[in-house]
C-alpha cells in the first residue's frame, strides 16, 4: 500500500523500500524521472535537495534526479504534500496544467487531478504565491498569495477562484492514511473516495 522513495544529494543512489540502486548521473545532462502511483496506492518520495514529497493515490510526479542551482522544479498531476526544504537562492515551483505553486521553503497540498474540474492548493506552514494560467494570448497571469491555514480554490472550467480560511486536517490527512470530511459536497466526498 504505501512504499518510499529516496534519492541522495547526488543522484547516483536510489533506495525503494530498503533496496540501493546505483545510477549514473553526469553533471550535463540531468535525468527525468516520473512516479505514477497507482489507485489505492500511495507513496513518500525524497528529493535530492531533501524535500518530501507524499504522492496520493492516480498521481504522477515528474522531477529530475538532482536539482540545477537556479530553480527547483516538478511536475504534478493529481495531490500531493509536500514538505520543502528551505533554500532562498533557489525557490520550489510545482508546475500543474491550471496553476503553478512557488515557495521557498514550507508544506502545503496541491491537488490537480487532471479529470477533476477542480484545482486546490492548501498551506500548512510558510507562504506560497500561486500563479494561475489563464487562458488566451494577452490575458496574462493572475498570483495569489496564501497564508498558513489558507485553501486556494479554482473552478477549472469557470475559471472562478477564492482564498478562504480552512481547518487543514480535512485536507492533508489522506497522507495519514485517514480521510476527514465535513462540511464537505457530497460530489467532491465520493470523489475522494474513488
Amino acid at each position: 500500500k504505501n512504499s518510499e522513495i529516496k534519492y541522495d544529494a547526488t543522484g547516483e543512489k536510489v533506495i525503494i523500500d530498503n533496496d540501493t540502486i546505483s545510477q549514473k548521473h553526469t553533471a550535463a545532462s540531468s535525468e527525468l524521472n516520473r512516479v505514477i502511483i497507482p489507485y489505492g496506492k500511495s507513496s513518500l518520495l525524497t528529493l535530492s535537495d531533501g524535500t518530501k514529497v507524499w504522492l496520493n493515490a492516480g498521481s504522477q510526479l515528474m522531477y529530475p534526479s538532482v536539482f540545477d542551482n537556479k530553480q527547483r522544479e516538478v511536475l504534478l498531476i493529481g495531490e500531493a504534500f509536500f514538505e520543502v526544504k528551505r533554500n532562498e537562492a533557489s525557490p520550489f515551483i510545482v508546475r500543474t496544467e491550471q496553476a503553478d505553486v512557488q515557495v521557498l521553503g514550507t508544506s502545503f497540498d496541491v491537488s490537480a487531478y487532471p479529470d477533476d474540474n477542480i484545482f486546490q492548493a492548501v498551506l500548512v506552514t510558510g507562504s506560497v504565491c500561486i500563479e494561475i494560467k489563464k487562458e488566451g494570448l494577452l490575458s496574462g497571469k493572475e498570483k495569489k498569495v496564501l497564508v498558513p491555514n489558507e485553501l486556494f480554490y479554482l473552478n477549472k472550467e469557470t475559471g472562478f477562484n477564492y482564498v478562504n480560511k480552512i481547518d487543514i486536517a480535512s485536507y492533508t490527512s489522506w497522507k495519514e492514511g485517514m480521510f476527514i470530511c465535513e462540511k464537505q459536497d457530497l460530489n467532491r466526498v465520493i470523489r475522494k473516495l474513488e
